[in-house]
């Protein structure tokens, strides 16, 4: 286990994973009865190989605080935290994504 962790940290790639991954092991989410595209992008997004500019400008020689997001006027590196919690390209689908996420815990609550 520790010698995952050491490796985990080491690694640019996996600098979201770790921020979540707290134990080795499958997550809960693979085993979810969602389409495949959906399981392949989760993947990409926790192992930091979704293609946003954070990994993309690492193949085009440019400088990590070079690598900024081209969607949204922040000025900001396209990470994974920017892209899911602060683009503002994105706000619109962020809320709806947020709503049904919060109606499903709601739907659970009265199942419970």
């Amino acid at each position: 286990m520790e010698k995952w962790i050491a490796d985990a940290k080491c690694k640019p790639k996996l600098r979201t994973y770790i921020l979540f991954k707290e134990q080795y092991g499958t997550e809960d989410y693979v085993s979810f009865i969602l389409p495949r595209l959906n399981r392949s992008l989760l993947a990409q997004l926790r192992c930091g190989v979704l293609p946003l500019e954070i990994e993309t400008g690492h193949y085009r020689g440019k400088k990590i605080e070079e690598r900024i997001c081209n969607l949204c006027n922040l000025d900001k590196v396209e990470d994974e935290i920017h892209f899911v919690c602060e683009c503002t390209f994105y706000t619109d689908l962020r809320q709806e994504m947020f709503f049904e996420a919060r109606e499903g815990f709601n739907i659970q609550d009265k199942l419970d």
